[in-house]
């Protein structure tokens, strides 16, 4: 796991922002020549996406992966002739392929290897794509893209969550038309990988409305958590004989003696807290052990079976 609040929830986050910047690397600026109002509006790229995944990935101490260009050049969620603007079409096919070769074979490359390692090692991974609007002003989007997977559950939870907060806020299920996602929902098992994406209105980065932009990232990032803890599946010990069920099916046969970590026993201790029924958060932090990985869990996400 990549960090401390994504420990605790039994499952890897991934954080991706595809239009990140409206940069144009050197060797192609002559094709964006006179052009480059364009490429700075929201044709080029999507204004605070950046900043909102930066956010995140600060929040969950974890890597962001990111577009390093304007979509203008490449569009990273886009196949085929979609992925090319009107500018990037001068530019001969060969030279249009070679750089999809190097940036976008590169990009979803880097996505499927962090997705792998995660589930390499961590019973599940849940991976959020950051976008920002201009248009529906004041408003946020959730949208999930695999009928009734983990994906959507959160997505369910999570604008319930904000909703209380006072937020505008949608949910689209089952949304259609992103390249990227129908790549990396079709290479994983989708019991252990869940893929969702936000959008959030440029009106709440530009000029404050209708709450301040850092409020926002607040609100954001704290209800993620509770919404991830509430859609992802349990981990569920059975007393007698302490196996943990985790997320994706994984089982663990738990054993006295301390972890690398110095946690404490799983039996006695684990037990005496749990006695049949949800325990406190504040009591135990134990680790399950899946295959030859030791995982934190957090005791909020446990039930016991009698």
């Amino acid at each position: 796991m990549h960090g401390a609040e994504d420990q605790k929830l039994m499952s890897a986050l991934l954080f991706s922002c595809e239009y990140a910047t409206c940069a144009i690397p050197e060797a192609y600026r002559e094709l964006f020549h006179g052009a480059e109002d364009v490429v700075t509006s929201p044709e080029g790229w999507d204004s605070g996406a950046l900043n909102l995944a930066q956010g995140f990935a600060m929040k969950f101490r974890t890597p962001l992966v990111h577009g390093l260009h304007t979509r203008l050049l490449l569009d990273l969620d886009k196949n085929g002739d979609e992925r090319w603007s009107r500018f990037a079409l001068k530019m001969p096919e060969a030279t249009r392929q070679k750089l999809a070769d190097r940036e976008e074979t590169a990009y979803r490359g880097l996505l499927k290897q962090r997705i792998t390692e995660d589930l390499r090692r961590y019973p599940s991974s849940t991976h959020l794509m950051l976008r920002t609007t201009p248009e529906h002003e004041g408003r946020v989007i959730l949208e999930s893209f695999a009928k009734g997977g983990f994906g959507e559950a959160i997505a369910a939870s999570w604008r319930t969550l904000l909703l209380r907060e006072g937020l505008d806020v949608s949910h689209a299920r089952e949304v259609a038309g992103s390249a990227l996602a129908g790549v990396l929902c079709g290479a994983f098992p989708e019991d252990r990988y869940s893929l969702l994406r936000l959008k959030v209105s440029q009106s709440f980065f530009l000029e404050g409305r209708p709450i301040r932009w850092d409020l926002l990232k607040k609100k954001l990032g704290d209800t993620l958590i509770t919404a991830l803890a509430e859609a992802l599946p349990p981990v569920v010990v059975a007393s007698g004989n302490c196996e943990l069920f985790a997320p994706g099916g994984g089982r663990a046969h738990c054993r006295a003696g301390r972890s690398r970590q110095g946690v404490a026993p799983f039996e006695g201790e684990l037990a005496e807290a749990v006695d049949g029924r949800l325990f406190p958060s504040s009591e135990v932090v134990g680790f399950l052990r899946i295959g030859f990985q030791v995982v934190e869990f957090d005791p909020r996400s446990v039930r016991v079976e009698q």
